[in-house]
């Protein structure tokens, strides 16, 4: 049950598109596209919605407030900017990463404002170089039985752990990388989620979280 009387909860869909999810909460949508954001705004306007607004331009020049950031399918450094947005406001992540390739241009290049590899455990393993080669090998939207598609899974789950195991060095966080169902076959069906340490030990909070 939800109590509609509550404060509504401010949810941050960055890299938001044209989508428009429909819960009783508050949305701000963040996307540089502004031609994604004209479409949801026409959306919003038809069906009336005052709880939906837009923002364009990037995820880190978004300086709201926010309860819970949901990402989805934001490209290279945008995940990680998502995270990050989250981190600043102590606030909850569901971040579904997409494409990583350009990780591997921006290390190359030193091009990229954000250290790589993200996480201190990562740093005291490997390179940029090294990681630089993870992320070229994990860039695949499709998945199969052969040892590349292999190599190329296990890369992208190494971009996806240090991706958490820095909310869990620098702010604390309980992380979790799930599979999203019905994405057989496609390499893109990562979930990281992120809870700060302070929601795991409030009081009332369930001991464990399902998602489905």
């Amino acid at each position: 049950m939800t109590d509609l009387n509550m404060p509504k909860t401010k949810v941050l869909p960055l890299a938001a598109w044209s989508r428009q999810e429909g819960l009783p909460l508050d949305f701000v949508a963040v996307d540089m596209r502004k031609r994604a954001l004209e479409i949801l705004d026409a959306r919003v306007k038809a069906m009336n919605l005052g709880n939906v607004e837009s923002f364009a331009g990037r995820i880190e020049e978004y300086t709201g407030a926010c309860d819970f950031v949901v990402s989805l399918h934001a490209c290279g450094t945008a995940s990680d900017h998502a995270i990050e947005a989250a981190m600043a406001a102590k606030a909850p992540y569901l971040v579904s990463p997409c494409c990583v390739g350009k990780l591997n241009l921006e290390t190359m290049k030193g091009s990229g404002a954000l250290q790589r590899p993200r996480s201190e455990w990562l740093s005291k393993q490997i390179g940029k170089e090294m990681y630089a080669q993870i992320a070229q090998a994990a860039d695949r939207s499709e998945v199969s039985s052969t040892v590349d598609s292999s190599v190329s899974r296990l890369s992208k789950t190494v971009i996806e752990l240090d991706r958490n195991q820095l909310a869990m060095e620098g702010a604390c966080y309980d992380t979790s990388l799930l599979k999203m169902h019905g994405l057989e076959g496609y390499a893109k069906d990562d979930l990281l989620v992120g809870l700060p340490s302070e929601w795991m030990n409030a009081k009332g909070f369930p001991g464990n979280l399902v998602l489905h």
